[in-house]
């Protein structure tokens, strides 16, 4: 069976999915910060990207949607 995500009205789509292999890593979580949110302001609004570096790796990292950069083929 397949996931299926749905985005509220007024969101704008995420760049990126999860699973997705960057030059950062793979995207293993999105969130999304609404303009009006308390984070947004305290962060920037839009989505955000929880990368894992190496698929070895115990890390993670959190990345704005213009900190990625999609793999060249």
């Amino acid at each position: 069976m397949q996931a299926t995500i749905s985005i509220p009205h007024g969101w704008k789509y995420p760049h990126f999915t999860l699973g997705q292999r960057t030059q950062q890593g793979i995207i293993i979580g999105i969130k999304y910060y609404p303009s009006d949110s308390f984070l947004a302001r305290e962060s920037d609004e839009g989505w955000h990207y929880v990368v894992m570096p190496d698929i070895n790796s115990e890390s993670e990292e959190n990345r704005l949607e213009n900190e990625l950069e999609p793999l060249t083929p």
